[in-house]
């Protein structure tokens, strides 16, 4: 099946060294467990012509059909407008009628023109889509995110009957930006330089070509000058058949360099402030293979030390997309004539003039930022990120760190908010960080919320996020299903998180009771039995077609519910599948079967969240039996406490007894030794008295006689 649109001319024998790699994209889309190959490598490597070479491969299978499309001039289209542009190209290749629009594009083209295509007219057929230079989309309006969600949706849908085969890739950042983000899970190859074997074969076939024939040493020149860059070793080949044969290649190296300008200059522009940087300093030195130590002086030398750390981050990106090389000696730049483009053009100390005061002011604005916030100055460091973020929207540890300070001052939503952002544009940098601050709010809403399930210490406290989510999810099956999103969000990061798995799982389970769901939709049917008997009365076509579709869907659902009321898994992921196949957005569907996918029963589920519940009875039971004994135990003690404390006041009391009633005593003695006093000094003065009047009796009669 010939691709449309395509007026490129290519010869299938100049990229049979390629026939590995092609071979490799041919056994992932016939594996059955896969569905899309990305390939993706430099400009000029010869990605497109891979992509042609494969889709002729594929042409020979009667049972594919397969549709080339070009991205490169859909760079500002939105996805609707993709998927119009797709499907007129299919109507016109396959000879169907155009598909008639309606006003939903996304769902009629996953829900009408795809299935028409795959059960009306190509029954026996799978489709191949061949998308080219798919990295063109314009990143600005998102739309190459939204289109690949949207059509691996749709190649999840309708299993493997839709295949696809992605180009991309064309600035080196994509591989983090893109791929890690976009194409998870997917199988990749990459596109890399020719061999010095594939290189001598492949200038063979353009001499054969051009009925040329040049001396082994011009090709080994050639693949010198080159390193194998199939665009390079065009443009030297051509400007070689216009010299004297023979003439060697070193003599149209400036006239090739010239020619390949456009091409040099794409590839630069690639490159990102610190990649370019980097690539200059190594460029620019005295020596073609340039150690860690040269780059640090050079670094130095140029005023660029605070850029050092940064540069040398990037060195592992520049080795994959084939810019730099390393040997025990250091790094060097590979495509030799690129060194010489960038010597002429891109000076050190033209892009420090270009680049340097951004680069500066984003670098004294970070360091300054931090050291605010290690010293605690969370309010000035958060002015100082926000102004720096202003300067340069995707700088990594200024959005991270303004993250953090967020968190700090408990803006949970805002902090998440800035890292959800930097994640879209840088999800290695950012993936961590992300994960940290759902799981952060995944605890504070099952704390909100009132779950017994949380796990993670997390205070809350009152801020605008948290009230609004109280006031806006109030009722218990909103406030389920918030938690239930953050959680997809959390697995989607972390798909193997058993914890979030589990409560995932439980609170699914716990929101979606099949036996109320069954009830609801019998219900329904009913009021659709009755609708559907008023239009046929009237014979409204179109309004019939509508409920006979609801019918049929709830028939589908009903089946898919009871299955899982019977713990039938794999009967269950059939309807479930089915289910989804006739409303691919439907989210009930979509968790049931992310449970039966887990090879687990809504039962098993059940059972394990009674478990829980039981282990948490017994475990709040034995807290309240540990309260109670503590309770009772400080009791005895306060009792124990009290009796010794009248013990000792009774002691106490008795000894203030004992005290007074010695001295007392010792007062009483001291009384009755007072008054013994004044007896004995009575006493001995009547005795002196008396002794007195003897002896003047006794004076007067000597008196007497002498």
């Amino acid at each position: 099946m010939k691709h449309l649109k395509n007026t490129q001319q290519f010869d299938n024998n100049e990229i049979f060294q390629r026939s590995d790699i092609i071979e490799k994209v041919l056994d992932i889309i016939y594996t059955p467990d896969e569905n899309c190959v990305i390939i993706y490598g430099q400009r000029g490597i010869g990605k497109t012509t891979l992509l042609h070479c494969v889709e002729k491969k594929l042409s020979n299978d009667k049972n594919l059909i397969c549709i080339y499309f070009d991205f490169s001039s859909k760079m500002t289209d939105s996805i609707e407008q993709l998927l119009i542009g797709i499907a007129d190209q299919l109507s016109e290749e396959l000879k169907i009628p155009h598909w008639d629009i309606n006003n939903d594009i996304l769902k009629g083209f996953i829900e009408e023109f795809i299935p028409d295509i795959l059960e009306k007219y190509y029954s026996d057929h799978n489709l191949v889509f061949l998308f080219d230079e798919f990295g063109q989309l314009d990143e600005d309006n998102k739309s190459v995110y939204y289109f690949y969600q949207y059509f691996n949706y749709s190649q999840s849908i309708f299993h493997k009957r839709i295949n696809s085969v992605i180009i991309t890739g064309r600035n080196p950042q994509d591989i983090y930006d893109i791929y890690l983000s976009y194409y998870k899970g997917k199988k990749f190859q990459r596109l890399s330089l020719l061999t010095k074997q594939e290189t001598f074969s492949f200038i063979k076939q353009i001499e054969k070509n051009n009925v040329v024939k040049w001396p082994e040493r011009i090709i080994e020149k050639i693949f010198d000058l080159s390193s194998g860059h199939p665009l390079l070793i065009r443009y030297i080949c051509k400007d070689l058949r216009e010299k004297p044969y023979g003439e060697s290649p070193d003599n149209s190296l400036q006239k090739v360099i010239l020619d390949a300008d456009d091409f040099f200059e794409k590839l630069w522009d690639g490159l990102d402030n610190h990649c370019q940087l980097l690539v200059s300093i190594i460029a620019n030195c005295k020596n073609d293979i340039v150690s860690h130590d040269e780059i640090l002086k050079s670094s130095y030398d140029h005023g660029l030390s605070h850029t050092y750390q940064k540069q040398i981050e990037k060195i592992d990106l520049l080795i994959e997309w084939d810019i730099l090389r390393q040997n025990e000696s250091g790094f060097f730049i590979l495509l030799t004539m690129f060194r010489i483009w960038i010597v002429e053009n891109k000076p050190v100390n033209l892009l420090k003039k270009k680049d340097n005061i951004t680069i500066s002011i984003s670098g004294n604005l970070f360091d300054a930022a931090n050291s605010l916030y290690i010293t605690g100055q969370i309010d000035h460091a958060m002015k100082i990120c926000m102004e720096l973020v202003k300067i340069e929207p995707f700088h990594v540890e200024a959005n991270i760190l303004l993250s953090d300070i967020l968190l700090d001052k408990n803006e949970l939503y805002n902090s998440k908010k800035i890292l959800e952002d930097l994640y879209k544009k840088n999800p290695k940098a950012a993936h961590l960080r992300f994960l940290k601050v759902l799981k952060l709010e995944a605890a504070t809403l099952e704390n909100l919320y009132s779950y017994d399930f949380t796990t993670y210490n997390y205070s809350i406290k009152n801020n605008y996020y948290l009230t609004l989510c109280k006031l806006r999810f109030a009722n218990i099956a909103d406030q389920e299903n918030h938690l239930l999103s953050i959680y997809e969000k959390i697995l989607e990061l972390n798909p193997d998180n058993i914890e979030i798995i589990e409560k995932y799982e439980k609170l699914i389970v716990r929101n979606q009771n099949c036996l109320r769901i069954i009830k609801q939709i019998s219900y329904e049917t009913d009021v659709l039995q009755s609708e559907l008997e008023a239009f046929i009365t009237t014979g409204a076509k179109k309004k019939i077609y509508e409920i006979q579709k609801k019918l049929q869907f709830n028939k589908q659902y009903t089946n898919a519910l009871k299955s899982l009321q019977k713990d039938d898994i794999e009967n269950s992921k059939k309807l479930l599948k089915k289910v989804l196949y006739l409303k691919p957005n439907f989210t009930e569907a979509r968790r049931f079967i992310f449970i039966v996918n887990n090879n687990k029963t809504i039962s098993s589920v059940l059972n394990n969240d009674k478990k829980d519940e039981s282990l948490q009875k017994d475990s709040d039971f034995k807290d309240k039996t540990n309260k109670f004994n503590n309770n009772n135990m400080l009791k005895d003690q306060s009792l124990q406490k009290d009796s010794d404390f009248k013990d000792k006041t009774n002691k106490f009391n008795n000894n203030n007894m004992l005290k007074k009633k010695i001295i007392k005593n010792e007062t009483i003695i001291t009384d009755s030794g007072n008054e013994t006093i004044k007896n004995l000094d009575s006493k001995n003065k009547s005795s002196f008295s008396k002794i007195w009047i003897l002896v003047l009796i006794l004076i007067l009669v000597i008196y007497y006689f002498y």
